[in-house]
């Protein structure tokens, strides 16, 4: 029987610390500086079992090597890798295919404590050495990576007495054939200062530089149940040989049956590091002809900080940051005595390295993991209006155009290959076309997320009873295509719309607004 679970916790540290000083050089000018200090640590852990699953519950029976098993089962799993035509190096190791080996079933905490020279499990191996720049990847030379370490032994089972098989502060499971622990440490520090200064009745200036500096750490181990792939005439020599088939290839229940290769335990430690530090600023110039008038202009500049994937061991285990700069002109007034609010803005955010999620490989397959995309461009309007008709009927709407495009091709990193080939086209399915037809070039599609138009109008009114007042509110709306998907496929993208809430319940504000700037 088949009971697939899954337990997962996590564990927040935050201190954060802020020093702000508050100035006025007379009457027309004000300025705000402050020191900013954050440090983080996020600790994630994830147990992934199966109680009913014997394959992973049990120990494994190596075949050929079954009689050492009572007493050396790190022997039997040898001499089966032998017979079966494994005993090959592994990626990114040394010559010896016993490198890197424990005698004895390896868990999550197993590589980082040999790796650190503390290990748990006896080795057949002197060291577990780090294999940091082993292999051209960048899962092992990304140039952020400090350390790789990979360690291997016999399938024992999981049982709930094994403790490297269960995750810290979780459950004590059995049957587990994945574990993740991750940690995440963030050190935060930046300087500010913001000044204002009145030139006179009709223009205001705005001034703003930050400096921040993120140093980060993250450190991922791993337990897996992994099996060792044979050619399809040794598979089938090995289930025979365990009895989970008969000699016409037929299952007998005896044993469970192996579909790849020779089972082994597998566990995987990675720790990687960075530090980004940038320079922000602000200008936004204010231009007031009226006391109900608003006109502004603005640049601004922003980053994210980079980060890290952790968690299946990536073969992309670090991303860079993303940078913006934002260009607005905006409107905001009042008109007909205070009862008609109009907002207005033309913008443009130009941003580079940004952070999207693609598909990747991974220790376990095909896996999410955020990379950077050359840049993009969002560029549109915005209006809203909001007017008090009368007392009684209140009407506004708003709405907003954008041209919003990915500038630049993606390049995977992990192929070289230019644009993204798309997996989910049903006009265009894998088992008929080649990936270089389904590649797709990403420059100039459409943003994620963001439809080209949107736009809404609505109406309240309110009615004075007896017993009160009863307020009727009623809507319309419409979102223009958006896609899901950073490729152009159809069946990534949801269809314009129009839709309504006629008769919900509001409220109709009772005060007027004072204009000023974001």
């Amino acid at each position: 029987m088949t009971d697939l679970q899954f337990h997962a916790n996590q564990e927040n540290e935050n201190f954060q610390h802020e020093l702000q000083l508050f100035m006025d050089f007379g009457d027309d000018i004000t300025l705000t500086t402050g020191l900013f200090y954050y440090e983080n640590t996020i600790d994630q852990r994830l147990d992934f079992w199966s109680t009913g699953l014997s394959r992973y519950r049990n120990a494994a029976s190596y075949g050929v090597g079954s009689l050492l098993e009572p007493t050396n089962p790190f022997l039997a799993w040898q001499t089966a890798r032998v017979a079966y035509g494994t005993d090959q190096p592994q990626p990114g190791l040394d010559s010896d295919p016993l490198v890197p080996a424990s005698l004895d079933q390896v868990g999550w905490s197993s590589a980082r404590d040999a790796c650190r020279g503390n290990p748990v499990n006896p080795l057949a191996v002197a060291a577990v050495p780090n294999l940091r720049g082993a292999q051209p990847f960048l899962a092992f030379s990304d140039p952020h990576v400090k350390t790789v370490c990979l360690l291997q032994g016999p399938w024992l089972g999981d049982s709930r007495s094994f403790a490297n098989g269960n995750t810290p502060s979780g459950p004590a499971t059995e049957g587990t054939s994945f574990i993740w622990n991750t940690v995440n440490s963030t050190e935060a520090s930046a300087i500010y200062a913001q000044g204002g200064w009145q030139i006179n009745n009709l223009f205001a200036l705005t001034l703003g530089l930050r400096w921040a500096e993120d140093k980060k750490v993250g450190e991922e181990s791993l337990y897996l149940y992994q099996e060792e792939q044979l050619t399809s005439a040794n598979l089938l020599a090995y289930n025979q040989a365990t009895g989970a088939l008969d000699a016409a290839g037929n299952p007998t229940g005896a044993a469970p049956i192996r579909f790849r290769g020779l089972p082994y335990s597998a566990s995987i430690y990675r720790e990687v590091e960075n530090e980004f530090d940038d320079i922000t600023w602000r200008v936004n110039v204010d231009y007031t002809p009226n006391d109900n008038e608003l006109w502004y202009l603005s640049a601004t500049t922003g980053s994210r900080a980079g980060g890290f994937n952790l968690g299946f061991f990536s073969t992309t285990p670090t991303y860079d940051p993303e940078d913006v700069l934002a260009l607005e002109l905006g409107y905001k007034g009042q008109h007909l005595d205070g009862t008609l609010q109009v907002n207005g803005s033309l913008y443009r955010y130009d941003y580079e390295n940004v952070h999207l999620q693609f598909v990747g490989q991974s220790a376990l397959g095909p896996s999410t993991s955020v990379r950077n995309h050359p840049g993009a461009i969002n560029q549109g309007l915005e209006l809203e209006v909001l007017w008090l008709a009368t007392n009684e009927l209140t009407l506004g709407g708003n709405y907003s155009y954008s041209d919003a495009t990915y500038d630049g091709e993606f390049v995977d990193v992990e192929t070289g290959a230019v644009g993204l080939v798309d997996n989910n086209n049903p006009f265009s399915p894998a088992t008929l076309y080649p990936a270089a037809e389904r590649s797709n070039r990403t420059d100039g599609n459409q943003l994620q997320r963001v439809p080209e138009e949107k736009w809404a109008l609505w109406g309240q009114y309110r009615l004075e009873i007896a017993q009160g007042t009863v307020d009727f509110l009623t809507s319309v709306a419409w979102t223009d295509e958006v896609r899901f998907d950073i490729t152009d496929s159809p069946s990534t993208s949801r269809t314009s719309g129009i839709g309504g809430t006629p008769g919900s319940p509001g409220r109709r504000p009772t005060t007027s607004w004072r204009p000023h700037s974001s």
